[in-house]
């Protein structure tokens, strides 16, 4: 990529939108790089000669804000970043030919020609959804002026003046900047080498948002609590995630198994043990529980995929849990509301159709209606998910990748670099029909009609039981029947009819030895049917 693309000598100026002004010439539309550097533009590229506010710079007024401008901007453009402008300019609003916006496409020519690199501009006329800090204008950059190239948020960032620190009229960049989820930096100290500055203001120098590690949102004191024993592979868990839109719980359970249906079907099993319940697929709560009884039923594991963002919206998925006699996990995804915000602003496939600029207010709404994980709430097992890392060992633990399993054994709660914290056991649980939680009246009752105290009397072991004494009847019957071979063979013929007469009534013991045994693994069998998590 040449170091000064040369700009179009007819106008690069279009109207994207009647609110939207863009400026792309050819050189612009040529670069398409995963890695974006954004710019506010007033008071952070250029400024007023004579000290007027940024809305007021004309083509004879206008300055560069630093002489390290240029400098950064090409350093910039040699490192393969698409440079792009976003600019808010309301006075213009929908006359995007007129006087004011001529006189701004004026100035924002001649800035161009002096830095000599391309650079893609972005203008918001009008208080509406293109307006910074709403982040439809990069939505737009991304979705139709990058060539389809998939944008990185670790290494694409936003530079503006408006941090909301004192003396700054707001916050829009900063905001603007965790609405995308891109790292914010101040202008004063872009420009400048680093720690030249004065005191950072508020929301100055952040951290990628959309990575790396993240936290700060009202599910960051919950209660996490160990697991004694590592999973089993003949018992199915309910795995309920807990976390607002964005936080990533669909991705997540995406990569343990499927999604499944009303019924607890699907398409394609992918050799995988756990299935998907998502709410936004199923529409209802109760659907969701229904294909959960479903899933357990057919002796598969189910990840809950969706907000239970309170104590209340958990509850029936213990209830089911207790009552399928099966395990009950929690994982809770603590990841901030302008996290959450960004991804679902970026997002243009969701099973739900939250997506785009129009999602934020409901993700802040739900955001702040999490409750955390209290110590009484019964889950066999609660982690908290902050960082990347985190989510991996999760995954690892739960699809029980070889290289972990023994590990798992030696360690209990999983793989031994999963951090545990012991707790006494939760309480105990009173039998909670699951149609007090308005869940359809099938799920009522176990699945197997008995009621729970009944199918707890076999005990722990009355499978293996069954088992070893089947085996051992097998065993006696084999040497029955072997001694009564031997036997008759050294009788010699002057007691033939006596040998066989002593072969018979032990083949006839054999035989009913055997059968036995064979009625003891049958009923051993039946056991297991009866109570296949006994």
């Amino acid at each position: 990529m040449a170091l000064f693309g040369g700009l179009s000598a007819s106008s690069p100026w279009r109207k994207q939108a009647t609110t939207l002004l863009i400026r792309e010439d050819a050189a612009a539309k040529a670069i398409r790089s995963s890695k974006i550097a954004g710019f506010d533009l007033n008071d952070t590229l250029v400024s007023s000669k004579i000290g007027a506010p940024g809305y007021q710079v004309t083509v004879a007024d206008w300055k560069l804000y630093s002489e390290d401008v240029v400098t950064r901007l090409r350093q910039l453009h040699e490192e393969q970043y698409k440079l792009v402008i976003f600019t808010n300019q309301g006075n213009i609003r929908t006359a995007l030919d007129g006087k004011r916006a001529v006189a701004v496409k004026a100035y924002i020519d001649e800035f161009l020609k002096a830095v000599g690199v391309p650079i893609l501009v972005m203008m918001a006329t009008a208080k509406d959804k293109f307006r910074k800090p709403s982040g439809s204008m990069w939505t737009e950059v991304e979705s139709k002026f990058n060539g389809g190239t998939k944008i990185d948020y670790k290494q694409s960032f936003y530079v503006g003046d408006a941090a909301g620190g004192p003396g700054e009229h707001s916050a829009d960049d900063s905001e603007y900047a965790a609405t995308v989820g891109v790292r914010f930096v101040h202008v004063r100290d872009y420009f400048k080498p680093p720690g030249a500055s004065p005191a950072a203001s508020a929301g100055r120098d952040q951290e990628p948002s959309g990575a790396g590690s993240v936290g700060g949102s009202p599910l960051a004191p919950s209660v996490e609590r160990g697991l004694e024993l590592g999973l089993s592979k003949e018992k199915p868990v309910v795995l309920v995630l807990v976390g607002a839109p964005g936080c990533g719980k669909s991705t997540f359970a995406q990569r343990l198994g499927p999604a499944v249906d009303r019924y607890g079907t699907t398409t394609t099993d992918e050799g995988k043990p756990w299935r998907r319940v998502c709410q936004d697929i199923l529409q209802k709560k109760e659907y969701c529980l229904r294909a959960s009884a479903d899933v357990l039923r057919a002796g598969h594991s189910v990840v809950i995929d969706r907000t239970n963002y309170n104590r209340e919206q958990r509850e029936p998925w213990l209830d089911l849990a207790m009552i399928q006699r099966v395990s009950c996990h929690c994982l809770v995804f603590d990841v901030s509301a302008d996290v959450c915000c960004a991804r679902t602003v970026a997002r243009t496939d969701h099973e739900g159709k939250l997506q785009g600029g129009s999602s934020v207010m409901v993700v802040r709404r739900l955001c702040k209606m999490l409750q955390p994980i209290a110590a009484t709430e019964s889950f066999d097992r609660v982690r908290v998910v902050r960082t990347t890392e985190d989510l991996e060992k999760e995954i690892s633990f739960y699809t029980g990748a070889p290289a972990k399993k023994e590990e798992a054994k030696a360690t209990g709660p999983g793989p031994s670099s999963v951090p545990s914290v012991t707790m006494t056991p939760p309480p105990a649980r009173a039998a909670t029909p699951v149609s007090q939680e308005k869940a359809p009246a099938s799920e009522a009752k176990p699945s197997l009609e008995e009621p729970p105290t009944k199918r707890r009397k076999g005990g722990p072991g009355g499978v293996q039981q069954a088992m070893q004494a089947a085996a051992a009847a097998a065993e006696a019957a084999s040497a029955a029947a072997g001694g009564g071979g031997g036997g008759a063979r050294g009788g010699g013929s002057s007691r033939g009819g006596d040998a066989g007469g002593a072969r018979g009534a032990r083949a006839g013991g054999a035989r009913e030895g055997s059968n036995s045994a064979k009625q003891l693994q049958q009923e051993g069998r039946r056991h297991q049917q009866l109570y296949p998590h006994s």
